[in-house]
């Protein structure tokens, strides 16, 4: 009998190609890698991304951000603004075309989920979600 594992991994693959072939497009415009698109997800989703938390999140050194935030500036997906309480400190944010772009994929990604579930009960779903939201808990 096939394990769980196979199963959630079999299903992820499945998702995403779904997701980067719809993707493909949008994220063809800005040729964006892999990586590019998860450091910039990340500053997306961060509250109040400076260059600092940025490395700790993404677990790399202040020097590799630095050089990251240097290129996405200089493509104008990432702006840089002094901090207001802490001149020292650099806020950054996404350029407005890039908060549309994961705006646009966040949204995607949402109809995706949704279509994968349709012929799932209604009981069923809300047990997934439980599922889903246990899961996130304890990871």
């Amino acid at each position: 009998m096939e394990n769980s594992v196979s199963i959630f991994n079999r299903i992820y693959d499945k998702f995403m190609t779904k997701y980067y072939e719809e993707n493909h497009q949008l994220a063809a415009q800005h040729s964006l890698s892999a990586r590019d698109e998860y450091y910039l997800d990340l500053i997306y989703t961060m509250p109040e991304p400076t260059s600092s938390k940025f490395a700790q999140k993404a677990q790399i050194s202040k020097a590799a951000a630095t050089q990251i935030m240097t290129k996405f500036i200089e493509l104008g997906y990432v702006i840089k603004t002094p901090s207001k309480e802490d001149k020292r400190v650099i806020d950054l944010r996404l350029s407005s075309e890039m908060k549309a772009y994961f705006a646009a994929s966040y949204q995607l990604m949402a109809e995706l989920y949704d279509q994968s579930l349709t012929f799932l009960t209604d009981i069923e779903k809300r047990q997934l979600d439980q599922i889903l939201r246990k899961i996130d808990r304890n990871l």
